[in-house]
């Protein structure tokens, strides 16, 4: 079995690359923000652990988690965001060690997660492939998708490590910006994934 992160940004187009991965080596894709999503149901011992330690300000009218009451709240409060992480991070190794026991006979797996370097889970990877973008197509992309002021998506990314870190660190860097058509992003991401076959 081949491991390979998918990592970078918020905003940057993790999604997109993982989906153009997953075509081309036949790989199964596991999202941590899925994952995360499946495990904040209400009656979840993660679900729990979050509301000790956020508080019901955060919970809807009907006792869901209201995600963006918590990201406000977690990317001006670096301590709990900590703390959340941590928790998350416990939930997320669970779930990628049952997938990964589900799915033993699969060649690929690609794990589509912004925190790969934060939760240690680039040590499961044999490549990492981090996607990067100009500041300007992330935040635009952040503000469409979560419907957040401009001001609120620079403070997410401002959170997040910065994109050196990711150049000094991945086995490949894939550049999404806005001026990278999706053809051209196409055609990179199945370069990569031809050197992944190559190597394996």
């Amino acid at each position: 079995m081949v491991i390979i992160g998918v990592t970078g940004n918020s905003g940057a187009g993790k999604d997109t690359v993982s989906e153009i991965l997953k075509s081309e080596l036949d790989a199964i894709v596991i999202n941590a923000d899925t994952i995360v999503k499946e495990n904040q149901n209400p009656s979840n011992d993660y679900y729990e652990k979050i509301v000790d330690l956020f508080g019901k300000n955060i919970l809807k009218n009907d006792k869901n988690i209201d995600r963006k009451a918590l990201a406000n709240e977690i990317f001006k409060n670096e301590e709990k965001r900590n703390e959340l992480n941590k928790i998350t991070f416990e939930c997320v190794q669970k779930e990628v060690e049952k997938i990964l026991n589900d799915n033993e006979d699969q060649k690929y797996v690609i794990l589509n997660f912004p925190l790969l370097y934060e939760g240690n889970f680039d040590k499961l990877c044999k490549y990492v492939i981090a996607v990067t973008a100009d500041e300007d197509t992330k935040i635009k992309r952040i503000t469409i998708r979560d419907r957040i002021s401009i001001s609120s998506a620079r403070l997410r990314i401002e959170s997040q490590k910065a994109e050196d870190f990711y150049k000094s660190h991945a086995d490949f860097l894939i550049d999404n910006s806005g001026k990278v058509d999706y053809k051209e992003l196409r055609l990179e991401v199945v370069g990569v994934a031809k050197k992944i076959k190559e190597n394996s």
